[in-house]
């Protein structure tokens, strides 16, 4: 299941998240896989939490992956807190 998360509009990039999924090879057991969409371009890239590693980059620039990398640190313990609630509640 995915979950939108947040949309950088200056950046074109769209957010959005797994559930939290099981791992044994991760520590803590949990992992969550982040799915970026450039919504200029429509490339995509899909990465995961808590690693930081990248699953498939796709065809996102330099510049979108550097970003993303930010996305990501920043973000970590919202991406978990987000899957634990069932996915963002817009109003």
């Amino acid at each position: 299941m995915k979950y939108d998360y947040i949309e950088y509009v200056p950046e074109h990039m769209k957010v959005q998240q797994s559930e939290v999924l099981h791992d044994d090879n991760v520590y803590g057991g949990q992992k969550i896989l982040i799915y970026f969409t450039n919504t200029l371009n429509k490339t995509t890239g899909i990465a995961e939490v808590p690693t930081y590693k990248w699953i498939d980059k796709g065809n996102l620039s330099s510049d979108d992956i550097a970003f993303c990398n930010k996305v990501l640190h920043w973000n970590a313990s919202g991406f978990f807190q987000n899957a634990r609630d069932g996915g963002m509640k817009f109003a």
